[in-house]
């Protein structure tokens, strides 16, 4: 009898796994500090776990190449994206949480580089770098002339502005903040006005997963109650640096 009971369990641990698996979501994106540091560190990592938390499901961050990212969320490797903004094209495709933070898009140039910036406009004839697969690129396509370095990280953008290789690079604000505080070679890179852009940032789900739905409302309740609880505000004050 004893033995009977085992191997009934046995048999059930494959399907109690898959089960509880279905409540542990797993979302892709680039290391892009201070959003996504690591698996377990980052702005975005800890603020959309805890989200899930709260709601009472678990979530796995998987770093990798942002567009890889997108190749394993259509594949379904991945339930989402940890990190999206809104444009018409992508929301014909995915169901976008509510946003959870918001990116400040400047364009950051050296004092060493002179460059009289009055907008995006006044960029026409310069040499700026930009960072592979981020939504801002239809922003720059109409400018006249507008020679672009187009690289994977944003520290090798910086790189290439303090070698005078570029004039000036688009960055987020934090983003740009946290490599200042990691080189003091660019110590004495400004951020520039006017701000380019202030976009809400959200977690995206494939609208022909059929848990997208689940998973959004999921992802909304539990944001919203560590709104509430003060857990969102501690996670933002360890990451968000001032300048």
């Amino acid at each position: 009898m004893k033995w009977t009971a085992i191997a009934c369990c046995m048999l059930l641990l494959p399907f109690l796994s898959s089960a509880e698996g279905e409540d542990v979501y797993a979302g892709g994106h680039s290391i892009w500090p201070p959003y996504f540091i690591s698996t377990q560190s980052g702005l975005s990592v800890e603020i959309v776990k805890a989200a899930f938390n709260a709601s009472n499901k678990g979530f796995e961050f998987h770093p990798s190449p942002f567009s890889r990212a997108m190749r394993e969320l259509a594949k379904g490797d991945l339930d989402l994206i940890t990190a999206l903004w809104k444009t018409p094209a992508r929301e014909a495709v995915y169901e976008f949480s509510e946003p959870y933070i918001s990116n400040q898009l400047f364009f950051v140039s050296s004092a060493s580089v002179p460059i009289d910036y009055q907008g995006l406009e006044s960029l026409s004839g310069h040499h700026i770098c930009t960072i592979l697969g981020f939504g801002y690129q239809s922003l720059l396509d109409p400018i006249k002339d507008l020679k672009q370095m187009t690289l994977l990280e944003l520290r090798t953008c910086l790189l290439q502005l303090h070698k005078e290789r570029v004039e000036g690079v688009i960055a987020d604000k934090h983003a740009a903040l946290y490599e200042f505080k990691q080189d003091p070679a660019f110590s004495s890179f400004s951020f520039r006005e006017p701000i380019i852009a202030d976009w809400p940032v959200h977690i995206a789900v494939l609208k022909s997963n059929p848990r997208a739905s689940q998973i959004i409302e999921s992802f909304n309740q539990g944001l919203r109650l560590i709104q509430q609880n003060g857990t969102y505000d501690q996670i933002v004050n360890r990451y968000m640096e001032t300048r």
